[in-house]
This record gives structure tokens, sequence and C-alpha cells, in this order.
């Protein structure tokens, strides 16, 4: 009997009656509908010669709706440009006084320039 921690893709069958064990863990990246096959073919010994292949293979229908992956991609876009307003508002915020100062003093040199008055003279 095969052992049950032999991970090999091929496995000896010594006697009739004599098992092997295969274990598969299949993960989708991006939900939609996936078809897997599995095809058996039986060798003689350690040799080359096939002698039964399963005939259909066996196939597996499966649906997946949504994966891990693909709702931690699809989230990324989002929190980058949440990100990105979340700095451009701060970036704002901490030089609200410098700003304002530069615009006024361009305000008042630009008055200067076309010798606009304010009546006060």
């Amino acid at each position: 009997m095969a052992s049950l921690n032999d991970t090999r893709a091929r496995q000896v069958i010594a006697e009739p009656g004599d098992r092997a064990y295969w274990t598969w863990s299949v993960t989708a990246t991006e939900p939609g509908a996936y078809e897997l096959v599995l095809g058996l073919t039986t060798y003689q010994g350690d040799s080359n010669r096939a002698l039964h292949t399963l005939n259909p293979p066996i196939t597996v229908h499966l649906q997946v709706e949504n994966s891990w992956s693909n709702r931690i991609a699809s989230m990324r876009d989002w929190l980058i440009a949440l990100g990105s307003v979340a700095a451009a508002l701060l970036a704002l915020y901490a030089f609200r006084t410098p700003l304002t100062e530069l615009a006024r003093a361009r305000r008042e040199a630009r008055h200067e320039r076309t010798g606009e008055r304010d009546g006060y003279l």
C-alpha cells in the first residue's frame, strides 16, 4: 500500500488491492467558473508503458464567487486613491498659513504694479 505521506505524482502499487492516495489544495486567484480535469494512467512497474488510461477523465466543475486575492486587489486601487486624497488634504492643511501669506503678498504686489489705490492716499 502506498504511504499517505508519499507526495509523488507517480506511486507504485505492488500488488492488486493496493491503493494510492493523492490530495490537492486548489486556490483561485479570481472569481469565475473553473473546470478541473483529473487524468489517471496506470503504468507497468517503473516503466513508461501505459497499461490503462481513465477515459473520460474525471472533471470537477468549480464556481468561485470571490477570492481573497481578488478582494485585496480590487481594494488596493481604492485605498491608494483614498490615501492620495488624504495626503493632499493634509498637505493643504499643513501649509495653509504660508499659502495664504503667499496669495496675500502676490495680490498686494499686483495692486502696487497696476497703481490701484484703495482710496486712502
